[in-house]
């Protein structure tokens, strides 16, 4: 019998300490999501101001500002020949994404003075 208590106990002992052993195992799932979440928002926030501050404006300001991109992609898949992705890698260090603009060449091949920012992606 006294065999069968030792189980017992220690099976209880067992059960008792699993709330905080999860607790414990939850924690770094919880604060991964938590900084995977406040990643996301950077992302938004960081997104957002920039799409205000530069929608619109010149692609000679952009490059007055910013310097030359690392890279200039056309577009493929029927988008105007017009279009142009300006690529300027991993700028902020607290949102961690890739810079890149849309920008809208008019008649030219590759963007130039005239050219005007469309849109602003961080990815």
């Amino acid at each position: 019998m006294r065999h069968g208590i030792a189980k017992t106990g220690l099976l209880a002992a067992a059960i008792g300490a699993l709330p905080a052993l999860m607790a414990g195992c939850a924690m770094p799932l919880s604060t991964h999501s938590d900084r995977a979440m406040i990643a996301g928002e950077s992302l938004a926030l960081r997104e957002s101001a920039m799409q205000a501050v530069w929608i619109g404006r010149r692609y000679q300001d952009l490059v007055t500002t910013l310097g030359a991109p690392r890279m200039v992609l056309s577009i493929p898949g029927g988008h105007r020949p017009e279009e142009m992705v300006v690529v300027y890698g991993v700028r902020s260090a607290t949102a961690g994404c890739v810079d890149a603009f849309t920008v809208y060449n008019g008649a030219a091949q590759t963007p130039n003075e005239g050219s005007e920012i469309v849109n602003y992606f961080c990815r």
